[in-house]
């Protein structure tokens, strides 16, 4: 039962965005409070770069800001699109079991952002996959994010993570040493300074209020500070098309129309290993199976013991009962 319930919870059903889908989210893009924020960091006081690059990539002379982008719930084109045209070179945390997109569909996708400079990062949430009941499982978890990493090292240079949601899966930096797989954390870096400056859009629309708290925040630092800024791609969060549907087919033929220029250039997939990760591989279920099966009786069996067990304590109390019968006869 236990692991039927943590394949329910790895085992996504969600289908992948069609292609059309794509082109929608890619041209839809209209965030003017981002892109002011992007000529802001744009400025030559300002050395943007990825999280994983923390020290390699640190300048004294300038204000060093590692800039990520967990796609909690979208994969992000408008935002890379973006940071590209300000040459910004950004983090991008991407999930294994996100409902609103497959990764294994877009996996050319983040190489080619990886191909340019861009971090592709793991945003895990192993703790929340191996909860027993409403107690997480440490050693299921540590199983998991194993085999996840080596996963998405098929295709990616992961060098850093950053936990998914809530406390849970932050408690698994808590339990376990990240340098035992090659990572580090984004909430832990371990860098020369004593204190990095974290802000975040706090996964809420980029408005303009937020926008003039990040400029406050950003003109308070020096050179040589360093600042960690965590911007989601979501599209909610944008205000851009989330309801598209399928085209409505028509009966005549339609003038042709240029074809729409993605906004970020979708590479050619042929070059790059096909994956059938949905979102666990399935040579993978029957390990993660044996990893979630915590040993106990089957429902037959346990059915068993407890009539058993009835049984057995009914004959004691008969037994009892007769023996101080016979005591009180005497």
């Amino acid at each position: 039962m236990i692991a039927m319930t943590a394949l329910s919870l790895i085992v996504s059903t969600y289908a992948p965005l069609e292609q059309h889908e794509l082109t929608a989210l890619a041209t839809e893009f209209p965030k003017p409070n981002y892109e002011d924020f992007l000529k802001i960091i744009s400025d030559n006081r300002f050395n943007v770069y990825p999280i994983a690059e923390y020290n390699t990539s640190y300048l004294a002379d300038r204000i060093n800001v590692l800039l990520r982008h967990d796609a909690d719930f979208d994969v992000g084109y408008g935002m890379a699109e973006l940071d590209q045209k300000y040459s910004v070179r950004s983090t991008f945390y991407v999930r294994l079991h996100a409902k609103e997109y497959n990764l294994s569909k877009v996996i050319p996708f983040y190489k080619d952002l990886e191909s340019k400079g861009f971090e592709i990062g793991y945003h895990y949430e192993v703790v929340d996959l191996a909860m027993v009941g409403s107690t997480p499982n440490n050693e299921i978890a540590r199983k998991l994010f194993k085999h996840e990493l080596e996963y998405l090292r098929e295709f990616f240079n992961i060098r850093s993570v950053a936990a998914h949601g809530g406390a849970h899966n932050h408690k698994f930096r808590e339990w376990n040493d990240l340098r035992d797989y090659g990572v580090i954390s984004a909430y832990e870096i371990p860098f020369r300074k004593e204190n990095i400056t974290y802000l975040s859009d706090g996964c809420d629309q980029f408005k303009a209020e937020r926008l003039n708290y990040f400029r406050a925040a950003l003109n308070k630092l020096r050179s040589g500070d360093v600042v960690q800024i965590l911007i989601h791609p979501h599209p909610p969060r944008w205000n851009y098309a989330t309801d598209i549907k399928e085209p409505t087919p028509t009966t005549s033929t339609p003038k042709p129309s240029p074809t729409p220029t993605p906004p970020v250039t979708m590479p050619d997939p042929t070059p790059y290993p096909t994956s059938t990760y949905s979102p666990t591989p399935p040579s993978q279920l029957e390990e993660v199976a044996q990893i979630a099966a915590i040993p106990s009786p089957k429902p037959e069996l346990a059915g068993f013991l407890e009539i058993l067990a009835i049984l057995v304590g009914s004959l004691m109390n008969i037994t009892v009962t007769i023996f101080y019968a016979k005591r009180n006869v005497r």
